[in-house]
């Protein structure tokens, strides 16, 4: 622990000042997030949490889709201490998106210098999918921190720190073992040593172990592990075409590359390298190869946006280094695209942005699964969804305990329902009976149909349905900023 405790503090007061600055600009940013209700995704690391907690770090939560568990763990531990709740949880991911950006610095400072860990930093904190998502409880924020406290441990060549933070990387989300990869193969193509290599090569075998155990207790694989071997590599018995491939691929790099206003920055990568002749030097080609081996993998894994947060801090470093190279009107521009950043975050209180809904305009490169996306995730919208929800989960446990529901998803989250109480989903406590999905069928047996403009099932049966919903009368309607949930009375 000493020469953790010395690796860590050997920065200089300046470094320490910038850091304690970063906290507290992450701390008063996301204050008003912290109170907040959980969104969708949430919901299920918050429930396994609350499982560990209650049944031991290595029980098996039932439903349980078998991601790696240090996350849910760690929200564990705190739960023990203090009691599940939102807050808390909200503010465990907090503190992970300040060691993201904390040690994007840093890593950006070893690579470079000071100034370009600054920008990289920045810009990575204010990117609004990095923005939205740091005010949530997934996997994402914890899976970028602990990345980018490896690749900073890895440059330091500090070998204890590296197999505490790469041990913690692998157990907090499956891509996390990529960059171990990168390193392994690094380190054969330098010719270290054996054991060398071998030791970089120790969290690979943890997650392993892992995935072992976790195959001995329930007959399968977990995770994105699962996902991608059956799901998606191998779908319905037959391996994935070249053309999705392809497409997915070219998903990846447009994400990457061009929305949400990284377009800029892509044009000022572009510029440096056409009038800068060294800018390729060992550590850009090193990051590039990082980029290179996520976006591999990303073009065969199962995909959402926020799913390819780990590429993040790698391209906002190079973007800050070309950024750089332009010394009388850097800062400049690193103002303009922080401002265009925020422009695309939407804010709950009525703040539409310069430009609307930049996230879900369709492109040619993107499949339905990333354009379909409208729980709000990817910017600040999902703060109404939450309040929304919180509204109608109220009004229904005051008014309508021991009834009979009928929902979709996200609204309701199958995995969690008659399994164990957490936060706004009480549906055990108040005897309520759900059944999804929203059909004829289920519309007869039950009290209540809730539906929300912003799920998939509204998008995809609102026109079929219209006619049983023109019949039905309408107990409750709750809006905000044109976000739609009506409570309509049952056919029971």
């Amino acid at each position: 622990m000493q020469k953790i405790y010395t690796f860590l503090k050997s920065s200089d007061k300046t470094d320490f000042k910038y850091i304690i600055f970063l906290l507290l600009l992450v701390i008063s940013s996301k204050f008003f997030t912290l109170n907040l209700s959980y969104h969708w995704d949430e919901n299920n690391y918050v429930y396994y949490a609350k499982y560990f907690s209650t049944y031991g770090f290595l029980s098996v939560p039932p439903k349980h889709d078998g991601h790696v568990p240090l996350f849910s763990w760690i929200l564990a531990i705190f739960y023990k201490i203090f009691g599940e709740s939102p807050f808390l949880s909200h503010l465990v991911v907090v503190f992970f998106s300040f060691l993201a950006t904390g040690f994007t610095f840093l890593s950006a400072k070893q690579l470079f210098n000071k100034e370009i860990g600054i920008i990289a930093s920045i810009l990575l904190f204010f990117s609004p999918t990095f923005f939205s998502i740091s005010g949530q409880s997934l996997l994402d924020i914890p899976l970028i921190a602990f990345l980018m406290m490896t690749l900073y441990s890895f440059l330091k060549k500090n070998k204890l720190f590296y197999l505490l933070s790469a041990s913690c990387l692998v157990l907090i989300k499956e891509p996390g073992i990529i960059l171990i990869f990168v390193f392994i193969i690094y380190k054969i193509f330098k010719k270290d040593k054996f054991f060398v290599t071998l030791f970089y090569m120790i969290p690979v075998l943890i997650f392993f172990v892992w995935e072992t155990w976790y195959y001995t207790q329930t007959g399968y694989f977990g995770g994105e592990m699962k996902d991608l071997l059956i799901s998606h590599i191998f779908p319905n018995s037959g391996l994935m075409s070249l053309s999705t491939i392809l497409k997915q691929f070219l998903t990846v790099i447009y994400q990457i590359t061009f929305w949400n206003y990284e377009w800029i920055l892509t044009f000022i990568i572009i510029f440096a390298v056409l009038t800068h002749k060294n800018f390729f030097n060992s550590n850009v080609k090193f990051l590039l190869i990082l980029i290179l081996f996520y976006v591999i993998f990303f073009s065969f894994a199962p995909l959402l946006p926020r799913y390819l947060l780990p590429i993040y801090p790698i391209f906002f470093i190079i973007s800050a280094k070309s950024l750089y190279s332009m010394r009388k009107v850097r800062w400049i521009i690193f103002i303009i695209i922080i401002i265009l950043f925020i422009s695309c975050y939407r804010w709950n209180w009525g703040l539409k942005g310069l430009i609307q809904d930049p996230v879900f305009h369709s492109t040619i490169f993107y499949p339905k699964i990333i354009t379909s996306v409208r729980n709000g995730e990817l910017s600040l919208d999902y703060m109404d969804i939450v309040e929304l929800e919180k509204s109608a989960f109220d009004f229904i446990f005051a008014n309508y305990k021991n009834s009979t529901m009928s929902s979709a998803f996200p609204f309701i989250l199958t995995r969690n329902i008659g399994v164990i109480d957490i936060s706004d989903r009480q549906w055990i406590k108040n005897n309520i009976t759900v059944l999804y999905q929203i059909n004829e069928e289920n519309i007869k047996k039950s009290n209540l149909v809730i539906i929300e403009s912003y799920s998939g099932w509204y998008d995809g049966n609102k026109d079929r349905f219209s006619d049983i919903f023109s019949r039905l009368e309408v107990i409750k309607k709750f809006e905000k900023n044109g976000k739609i949930l009506i409570i309509y009375k049952g056919e029971k």
